[in-house]
């Protein structure tokens, strides 16, 4: 403890516990006929158990549960002012940390040999799909997935489908997908239960869903789907998109869009419109229904059946790949995107 300093200066005291560890307290010291007096600080000291969870004073300490999911800890009142550290995790999500290495490989279905597609989260499960499969990942731990469906097993189901997208819509699963090039049945999933019902002749190979505002103002959520090289632009709000006739338009095989030649490849969605991927451009669903021409002309000249299969929106602007290429399109309100922009 540093000596008393005179006048209406600090003075520093700072208390070491037996371990090593120091706690800094600064106080005015009290002044009497120009000499300063000593100060009592209110309170006691209490040792610090070796069994205790944590410091005093918001110091931060390991933290490992994570069993109430992501972000636990940084709101646990046992981290004082939410401080706390972890070994193994991944931090790309400011104060969340998500523990590393319990999920190392999944074991596919035998005879699938295929790439998994698309998939989600839900109820601490992970979906995906693979080949003509639906597998559900069952627990953190999981060193295998369980196939939770087979569509050649759903009524109308090819054994050659291959499922290529899922979306989550109004609280349930849609998977769609293709045989031998048609488009087969769209099969909702109800994620409780795993129960899969087939839509019959409603067909689906790339769907998608999103939250939307119409002409007339309503805000909801959207679903779009594409048959073959057509599309049913968008069901609103229906609790039975698996019948043709809510779709918009209420056709089995759509509206073309783009060449008829070549079918979509990937729907992605963002706050303002869906956008259909094609080997030739990128075309958008506005919201009355209507596709914008094609957005991105310049892919005419690099024309590939993989164009956009992958893609990403980030920051208002859309990644995707285009032949060997990675393509960036900085306007996404139907403005044309007349210059390839490669990162």
């Amino acid at each position: 403890m540093p000596g008393l300093q005179s006048g209406n200066q600090p003075y520093h005291v700072t208390l070491r516990t037996a371990d090593g560890f120091e706690v800094g307290l600064v106080a005015v010291a009290p002044e009497k006929n120009g000499v300063a007096q000593p100060h009592e600080f209110e309170g006691t000291l209490t040792p610090v158990d070796a069994t205790e969870e944590f410091r005093p004073g918001g110091i931060p300490r390991e933290f490992a549960d994570f069993s109430a999911g992501a972000g636990y800890s940084y709101y646990d009142p046992r981290v004082p002012n939410g401080f706390a550290w972890a070994k193994n995790v991944i931090t790309y999500i400011p104060h969340v940390a998500v523990p590393s290495g319990a999920l190392t490989e999944v074991a596919l279905p035998a005879g699938t040999h295929a790439e998994i597609r698309a998939g989600f989260e839900r109820s601490g499960h992970l979906y995906f799909s693979t080949g003509r499969y639906a597998c559900k990942v069952s627990g953190g731990t999981a060193a295998s997935a369980s196939a939770v469906a087979d569509f050649a097993t759903i009524a109308g189901m090819s054994t050659s489908v291959t499922i290529t997208s899922t979306t989550l819509y109004l609280g349930t699963a849609y998977w769609g997908g293709y045989a031998n090039g048609t488009a087969q049945p769209l099969v909702s999933h109800v994620v409780a239960t795993d129960t899969f019902t087939s839509g019959a002749t409603c067909a689906g190979w790339q769907i998608g869903s999103w939250f939307g505002v119409d002409g007339e103002g309503n805000w909801d959520q959207w679903m779009i789907r594409t048959v073959g090289t057509g599309a049913g632009y968008k069901i609103t709000n229906s609790a039975t998109p698996l019948n043709d006739t809510v779709w918009t338009p209420g056709s089995v095989t759509g509206d073309d869009v783009g060449d008829p030649g070549y079918p979509v490849t990937k729907i992605v969605t963002s706050r303002q419109a869906p956008f259909m991927m094609k080997p030739e451009g990128v075309f958008i669903i506005q919201r009355n229904g209507v596709y914008r021409p094609n957005i991105t002309p310049y892919w005419e000249d690099v024309v590939n059946a993989t164009n956009g299969a992958n893609a990403v929106i980030v920051q208002g602007r859309m990644y995707t790949n285009v032949l060997s290429d990675l393509d960036m399109l900085q306007g996404l309100d139907g403005q044309l995107n007349d210059q390839p922009f490669s990162v």
